[in-house]
């Protein structure tokens, strides 16, 4: 669900500063043995995602390059060519997207996409299309998105539309997203709906996210639910814990059924020497005990050097 923001946030990626950053970060297996996972390096508008084969080599296994084509007043048009790669680094797909955004005077925007994928002999062949309508009045930023992609017969048709609306103020953030897609018999039905909002206290925020989408009844029901505490420490490292909460039956969306907690996760995020050191631990309930959060696992821990706000 959080990809439906990517509409929106591109709008503000366009005009973002350039940046430096390097991360590496390492996983650990149910044995507790440590594992090297993808790092990614950004320079720019350029990212990389990389990983270190069984031989030792340093292979790509995906990339990202933005540029932009045309700037003219209000209005600019950018390429973002995203190339993908197999486990031996050799090229696996293709895919552009061309963006052109105007901004407006009052903070709206309209922007409209289109994306390219490159076919086994290297053609590119158009695979979606979308325009994002973004107004604002006040605190409040409201965007509706049409996205089109082929039909059965190649023939481009609306296959899904976007509602986000958010509402900004200095303590508190309220979030709504809905996803429409289109059934077999044309119309569009509200498919995923998911509400956020946060909570700032002092250094402490509370994200409380729920998540509904299309049940067994053939309506929207409550799939899951997250609530995140972050508490930042005076010296910028910060304390997150993320409850996640589940339905009984994995997978399904069952009416009258109240979300159980099903995990937990501790991250502590620490600065030192201009890098940031993040540790990820996680709690599950046991197969022993299934009612009950096991102690804290480690998963993950990584690295990033340069600009890490993000």
């Amino acid at each position: 669900m959080r990809s439906i923001v990517v509409w929106l946030a591109a709008a503000l990626a366009l005009g973002a500063q350039q940046k430096t950053q390097s991360s590496q970060t390492y996983v650990y297996d149910g044995t507790g043995d440590r594992v090297r996972a993808p790092d990614v390096d950004i320079r720019g508008d350029s990212r990389t995602e990389k990983m270190q084969t069984i031989n030792g080599r340093t292979v790509p296994l995906e990339q990202i390059e933005q540029r932009v084509l045309r700037s003219e007043g209000p209005t600019k048009v950018v390429e973002r060519i995203i190339k993908r790669f197999d486990p031996n680094g050799n090229l696996a797909g293709t895919e552009r997207v061309v963006e052109e955004q105007t901004k407006y005077p009052d903070g709206g925007s309209t922007v409209r996409a289109a994306t390219y994928r490159g076919d086994i002999n290297g053609n590119m062949r158009q695979v979606e299309r979308s325009v994002t309508e973004t107004k604002k009045s006040g605190s409040t930023l409201a965007s509706q998105a049409v996205i089109d992609r082929p039909s059965l017969n190649g023939e481009f048709q609306t296959a899904e539309k976007r509602s986000l609306v958010v509402d900004t103020s200095p303590d508190r953030d309220v979030r709504n997203e809905v996803v429409y897609r289109r059934d077999n018999n044309g119309h569009f039905y509200e498919a995923v709906k998911e509400t956020s909002t946060r909570q700032q206290t002092g250094t402490q925020s509370v994200e409380n996210t729920v998540q509904y989408v299309v049940g067994t009844s053939g309506r929207l029901e409550l799939a899951n639910q997250t609530v995140k505490t972050a508490v930042k420490r005076p010296d910028g490292s910060e304390s997150i814990v993320v409850d996640v909460y589940g339905q009984q039956t994995p997978g399904l969306a069952n009416a009258g059924e109240t979300p159980k907690l099903s995990s937990q996760q501790v991250i502590d995020r620490r600065v030192r020497n201009g890098e940031v050191d993040e540790v990820v631990s996680l709690r599950q309930p046991s197969l022993a005990d299934p009612n009950r959060l096991g102690p804290p696992r480690k998963i993950s821990e990584t690295v990033c050097k340069g600009k890490c706000d993000q």
